[in-house]
């Protein structure tokens, strides 16, 4: 399993998001390393992780349209079905896309790939996490990833962060999409970090934070996923004093003694 050998693949980056609950407010905090379920017979991820799908054209960036928990009528499942190989295989059945866990019980990761039945020019799976409401503030989300052997990235993977406007009809107020470039599935896992600023210009609003796989039509793409933690972010202490140059501090020891002499006349 490659959570005990890490190598570092930072990936920085400043979000400015909003996220403010109309009812109460509460700093983000969310971890997961799946360690707890069985990727062979669990029905769904499980801890709460939701989904949506997206078609864009070509450019990867003009909205066409969405699929998600709330679009059929009656609505289905918010959580993520256990979409793997291990649990689906067995059962004869081949129509596996979106996510699943990985590895063994007491050991699982969670991968995040395309969706085959997607025929769009772009399409994008996200799987998430969902705040309705938190502190404004600084907050740091890490995880490992790696690469899968059987599923080469002829697309791209990556992390999000979406903000929801629920007073305007849950429209997308604010949006912003990593790309990541896992270590191939033989090598050392790899640890991203990324860092966002939430605001408050929003007064009702609903934070997003996961993984996304981008594809095109036909193609590929996916990542496995692990250790996963979203928490405010370290405070890196108070600033140094500041040092002026020598020719500064010459410099205004003259005013100094200047602003003197002129007081004496």
């Amino acid at each position: 399993m490659f959570k005990k050998t890490l190598a570092t693949l930072a990936l920085p980056a400043l979000v400015s998001l909003s996220l403010v609950s109309p009812i109460a407010t509460a700093q983000i905090s969310f971890s997961d390393d799946f360690d707890n379920r069985n990727p062979a017979s669990d029905l769904i991820i499980g801890n709460n992780w939701r989904w949506f799908d997206t078609t864009y054209a070509a450019d990867c960036t003009t909205y066409i349209s969405g699929y998600g928990p709330y679009t059929p009528s009656p609505p289905v499942s918010v959580e993520v079905d256990n979409q793997t190989y291990a649990r689906l295989n067995p059962l004869g059945r081949t129509d596996y896309y979106r996510a699943g866990l990985q590895g063994a019980a007491g050991s699982a990761s969670l991968e995040v790939y395309q969706n085959q039945f997607a025929t769009g020019a772009c399409n994008e799976i996200k799987i998430f996490q969902e705040f309705a409401g938190g502190a404004p503030g600084d907050y740091t989300f890490t995880a490992t990833v790696i690469g899968n052997q059987y599923t080469p990235i002829q697309g791209s993977v990556g992390v999000f962060m979406k903000v929801l406007d629920v007073d305007n009809g849950y429209s997308e107020a604010q949006s912003v999409k990593k790309a990541v470039t896992p270590p191939a599935y033989d090598a050392a896992a790899g640890t991203v970090t990324f860092n966002f600023r939430v605001n408050s210009d929003v007064s009702n609003r609903i934070v997003q934070v996961g993984m996304y796989a981008q594809h095109g039509n036909g193609e590929t793409a996916s990542a496995i996923w692990d250790e996963i933690s979203i928490n405010v972010a370290a405070d890196p202490g108070p600033a140094g004093i500041p040092v002026l140059p020598l020719w500064a501090l010459f410099g205004l020891a003259g005013l100094i003694g200047l602003m003197g002499l002129r007081r004496k006349a």
